[in-house]
């Protein structure tokens, strides 16, 4: 058990530490909960950590680490944080309640697994950080978007349930590239996959359903979206100035709007082989 600290008010701290396992405390009430910093090979498990002030679990200049089996709750800035660490293993964590469950920045090769983030205002935002892989998490109920990835490349976003993200985007790719969103569920979201400014992206065989908008791509070139569901949305897979993508055997048969639309400025992008069912096609050419 632990609340406050000797060191900037944190619970449980490591300074350039190796080989420890801190299991099974329950910390609450401090600035951190659990704090590692320039710390490698460690293992943090079965922790409860609520009502700290800034953040859960919070990793700085640490690898190899593995954060797994702790539930996180009521923290003001987030769950679990990394910045500028890699290698670690966020696997089988509860976050809930923070203004964002999961939050990486500069931070690469990371894997964050089977997490439940549900009831935050940022379910997982991962931000200039590259070849991470986001892989079957239950990211339901938040507020804003579910996961995000800002100025991210080479992550694989792949599995994963994504609901409820009210008004905002189940997934958020803004000026990221070269990403795969691959096989995830994505429902009751205000866009399910949104893609600003980002190019060469494969999305593939998700399920994008009961949404504001099933895929939508604004500012965004050279991406494969192939064979995803897209049901029961108002629109289906829009695109605006966006060039030279490739929609193929998709299956938007199921659209309560338009199954395709393609406006504003958008050029040789390659349509072919969709199920549209009674949906209509629209394209709208540049004026």
């Amino acid at each position: 058990t632990g609340s406050g600290g000797a060191f900037d008010d944190t619970g449980i701290e490591l300074y350039m530490v190796q080989n420890v396992a801190i299991q099974n405390n329950y910390v609450t009430s401090n600035n951190y909960g659990i704090r590692l910093v320039s710390s490698s090979n460690n293992t943090i498990s079965g922790n409860t950590a609520s009502s700290n002030n800034d953040v859960g679990i919070y990793l700085s200049l640490s690898s190899s680490n593995t954060v797994s089996s702790n539930d996180l709750s009521d923290a003001s800035w987030g769950g679990i944080v990394l910045t500028s660490s890699s290698g670690n293993d966020i696997i089988n964590n509860t976050c809930t309640y923070s203004w964002v469950g999961i939050y990486l920045e500069d931070s690469s090769n990371n894997t964050l697994a089977l997490n439940k983030v549900s009831l935050n205002d940022v379910g997982i935002e991962i931000r200039d950080s590259n070849d991470n892989d986001i892989v079957e998490n239950n990211v339901t109920d938040n507020n804003d978007d579910g996961i995000s990835l800002l100025r991210s490349h080479h992550c694989i976003i792949a599995n994963n349930a994504v609901t409820l993200q009210n008004s905002w985007n189940g997934i958020l790719l803004d000026r990221s590239n070269w990403n795969t969103i691959e096989n995830n569920t994505c429902q009751n979201n205000g866009v399910s996959i949104n893609l600003l400014r980002s190019d060469n992206n494969r999305i593939a065989n998700n399920t994008a359903l009961n949404s504001g908008t099933g895929i939508n791509l604004v500012l965004s070139d050279f991406c494969w979206i192939f064979n995803n569901t897209v049901p029961g949305n108002h629109g289906g897979i829009w695109m605006s100035n966006s060039n030279n993508n490739t929609v193929v055997a998709n299956d938007v048969s199921q659209s309560l709007g338009d199954a395709i639309q393609i406006i504003s400025n958008s050029p040789d992008n390659i349509i072919k082989g969709n199920n549209l069912s009674t949906a209509c096609l629209l394209y709208t050419s540049p004026s």
